[in-house]
C-alpha cells in the first residue's frame, strides 16, 4: 500500500489568514497533543508516524510550496514534487508516474490518495489498511472512501471528500490511453501542458467499475471557515503578526 497525499493546493479558502504565500495546510493553528500549536501538514505527519505509516507515505506537493513543507516535517520527508499548481487530476496523474518510474512500486500495488486538509482520529490509519483488501474483494477498478453522518440527526447522504484506492496500474493505464508519458520526468516537463482539472472530472464521472466504502469515524475537511471553527485555535491576546509568525510563513 502506498498513500499519497496531497499538499499542494493554493489553500486561499481561509483568508485573510491564508493567501498565496502562505497555503492553509501550513497554518499552525490546530491544538496537538502536548498542547503545542500545529499545522494540517504536521498534524497529518505526526498521525501516520503513530500509525507506522510514514515509510509509505509521500506528499504531492507544488515547487513553491516545497521550502515550507520540509520545515514542518523535516528535510527527508519524500515528497513528489509538481512544477505548478493544476489541480488533483494531473497532481494524481504524476504521483503515479513517480511511484512508477522513480520509486520502482508493483503495478499491483494499491495507492491510496487523501488530502492533507482532512481532520481524523488515529483510527482513520487502522482503517485504511484494510483497503487493499476490501478494494480486491470489491473486484472494482476504483474505490470512493465516503464519510457518513455523524448521527441520526444529520439528515444527509454519504459523501465523498477525495480520498479513492485503486491499483498502480489503473492509473497508469489510464495515462497510456490519454498518450500521456508513464515516466516522472517527462510528464514533469510536460505538466504544464495538462489541463486544470479535478480528479472527480477526470475519472471518477467517467469510471464504470467504481465501488464506495464508508468510514464512519471522526472526519472534518478543514478547507473552509465553517468546519475550521471548530477546530482552529488562537491564543488569547495573539495579533495576526504572531498568528502568521506561529505559522512559519513569514
Amino acid at each position: 500500500m502506498k498513500i499519497i497525499c496531497l499538499a499542494g493546493g493554493p489553500g486561499k479558502r481561509l483568508w485573510p489568514l491564508s493567501g498565496s504565500t502562505r497555503a492553509k495546510q501550513y497554518l499552525s493553528v490546530l491544538i496537538g497533543p502536548d498542547g503545542e500549536l500545529e499545522s494540517m501538514v504536521q498534524r497529518l505527519w505526526r498521525q501516520l508516524g503513530d500509525a507506522g505509516l510514514q515509510e509509505h507515505t509521500r506528499f504531492a506537493t507544488s515547487m513553491e510550496q516545497m521550502e515550507h513543507m520540509k520545515r514542518q516535517t523535516g528535510e527527508r520527508t519524500p515528497l513528489i514534487l509538481e512544477p505548478e499548481q493544476r489541480g488533483t487530476f494531473p497532481a494524481i496523474a504524476l504521483a503515479a508516474s513517480y511511484l512508477y518510474s522513480i520509486a520502482g512500486v508493483s503495478l499491483n500495488e494499491t495507492v491510496i490518495i487523501m488530502p492533507v486538509d482532512a481532520y481524523v482520529e488515529s483510527d482513520f490509519y487502522d482503517w485504511i489498511q484494510q483497503l487493499p483488501n476490501r478494494l480486491r474483494e470489491s473486484g472494482s477498478q476504483l474505490m470512493l472512501i465516503e464519510t457518513a453522518p455523524k448521527s441520526e440527526m444529520e439528515h444527509r447522504s454519504p459523501s465523498n471528500n477525495g480520498i479513492y484506492a485503486f491499483s498502480l496500474d489503473y492509473m497508469i493505464s489510464k495515462l497510456i490511453a490519454l498518450r500521456l508519458p508513464i515516466h516522472y520526468d517527462e510528464l514533469y516537463k510536460q505538466y504544464s501542458k495538462l489541463s486544470k482539472s479535478s480528479f472527480e472530472t477526470e475519472v471518477v464521472e467517467r469510471e464504470t467499475s467504481s465501488s464506495a466504502i464508508s468510514y464512519s469515524g471522526v472526519w472534518r475537511n478543514l478547507g473552509s471557515w465553517t468546519t475550521m471553527s471548530e477546530e482552529i485555535t488562537f491564543r488569547m491576546g495573539c495579533t495576526w503578526d504572531e498568528v502568521m509568525n506561529e505559522s512559519n510563513l513569514v
